[in-house]
């Protein structure tokens, strides 16, 4: 891409921006686009059936408990054959399967 390209999309991006930002449709980012904001549109009170932001805030983290299933292991591991044409690993390959996934288990990735 020559440097007149670059410039340009550089151009075309800062003009999109401004854009957005002036229609409302980002955050204001300067205490004057703050002040525009607030002069040119109308700010709506938030319905109460809506949670407080302290309330999001506070919600304690959620985890998820994933179980590893090893009919999926098999049928991933199928995939790979498939992918080969149906031809097995090569022992270089499946001894770097190997590696791989023992340094993962460890966390050594």
């Amino acid at each position: 891409m020559r440097n007149s390209d670059k410039n340009i999309g550089n151009e075309f991006e800062n003009e999109f921006e401004k854009s957005l930002r002036s229609l409302g449709y980002l955050f204001p980012c300067s205490d004057d686009e703050v002040d525009f904001f607030e002069d040119n549109f109308e700010i709506e009170a938030v319905p109460d059936h809506f949670p407080k932001a302290v309330e999001i805030i506070r919600k304690p983290k959620r985890t998820l408990n994933l179980t590893h299933n090893k009919d999926e292991t098999k049928w991933s591991e199928n995939l790979g054959r498939v992918a080969r044409n149906g031809k097995g690993f090569s022992p270089e390959v499946l001894k770097k399967m190997k590696e791989d996934r023992d340094n993962a288990e460890k966390g050594d990735e």
